[in-house]
């Protein structure tokens, strides 16, 4: 009677989860969808353990200001679908997004005519940029565009960079 045997290996090695980007990242953003110089943002890949190229995520945010005009609070919330588009460090990505404001209604007299500001505003932003996630470290440098259809109703240009963590 003999006996065979064989190695088999259940976990992967370093290089092959480079191929999965990292499932949640927070991360600090500035100049970007928010509305705000700064945001915090939470973000889940949902198909973070893909071998595919193509993966999508959700994210959510926070941000608060003191209007100028009234010294009031006015508090942000971003939401975004992702589509990320890489391997291993290097990810291009595209969204669409949504942001949330409230705050107190104030008339603005600096527009012509002047512009209106309800309790709740919202947003729309479309980016496309660079996302580079390794070891833990996440940067995302993106241009945007920002829609911002109630009270001036144009296409604002603008860029964004976000520095956080991966997990």
């Amino acid at each position: 009677m003999f006996h065979l045997s064989g190695n088999s290996f259940g976990q992967s090695t370093k290089y092959d989860s480079l191929f999965y980007p990292y499932k949640h990242a927070v991360y600090l953003e500035i100049l970007g969808n928010a509305g705000t110089l700064l945001s915090l943002n939470y973000e889940r890949i949902l198909n973070a353990h893909s071998r595919a190229m193509l993966h999508y995520s959700l994210r959510t945010g926070f941000s608060a200001y003191k209007r100028r005009q009234d010294s009031v609070w006015i508090l942000n919330f971003p939401f975004e679908a992702n589509f990320i588009y890489g391997k291993h460090k290097n990810y291009v990505e595209s969204s669409i997004g949504y942001t949330a404001s409230f705050g107190k209604p104030l008339v603005d007299s600096e527009y012509a005519p002047p512009a209106l500001f309800e309790r709740y505003d919202h947003i729309y932003v479309f980016r496309l940029g660079y996302r580079y996630m390794y070891e833990g470290i996440l940067v995302r440098v993106t241009p945007i565009y920002i829609y911002y259809p109630d009270f001036i109703n144009k296409i604002v240009f603008s860029a964004c960079i976000s520095l956080g963590i991966a997990f």
